[in-house]
């Protein structure tokens, strides 16, 4: 679990992390103080990084992927896919 990205800046770690019927299922903990308080004050962005490596072109623009290599898993401001959100289920934050 990263930080906007960031490499260095893990702050805690996704257990599990599967592919469910609505696409990729994480579940995780916080283990960084301050990121919680980010979490506490309206952080709900989730944001992944991956490499394509099987795709194709889709006629209207963009590409269809078909397999990739999830390198991580981000908490973020801004998604790019604006309905990609967390929420805290249980436990304090």
């Amino acid at each position: 679990m990263l930080l906007q990205h960031r490499p260095g800046e893990q702050i805690g770690q996704w257990v599990p992390l599967q592919e469910d019927g609505r696409g990729l299922f994480v579940r995780g903990q916080i283990n960084q103080k301050s990121a919680a308080c980010l979490v506490r004050n309206g952080l709900d962005g989730l944001s992944i990084g991956f490499r394509p490596l099987v795709w194709s072109p889709r006629p209207s623009g963009g590409r269809l992927l078909s397999k990739i290599e999830l390198v991580e898993v981000s908490l973020v401001a801004n998604p790019m896919l604006p309905s990609a959100r967390f929420e805290v289920v249980s436990g304090s934050v």
